[in-house]
């Protein structure tokens, strides 16, 4: 979790802090798969986060819609694919 939190936290506004857009799960998952794949730490971070991402997306009251497209994201980005920007209008 601690791994998570850091990655997560990283030079983010402190008032973002609870962000779950699109854009900031591919780049914190991108960052995330740098790390060495076979880790038993690595391979926690993965798992966690959709948890982490509900979480956030709860503590912050952000609308289920956005919730799911950030989930949708993370699964896509997480099945090696991307997300471009227009995929999200609106929803940070």
């Amino acid at each position: 979790m601690e791994a998570l939190v850091s990655e997560w936290l990283g030079g983010v506004l402190p008032d973002t802090a609870d962000s779950v857009s699109p854009h900031r799960i591919n780049h914190n998952l991108r960052l995330i798969e740098d790390w060495n794949s076979s880790h038993p730490v690595t391979i926690g971070v993965k798992r966690l986060l959709p948890h982490w991402v509900n979480f956030l997306a709860w503590r912050s009251g952000t609308p289920q819609a956005a919730a799911d497209t950030a989930l949708a994201t993370l699964a896509e980005v997480s099945a090696g694919g991307h997300r471009a920007a227009e995929h999200c209008p609106g929803v940070h």
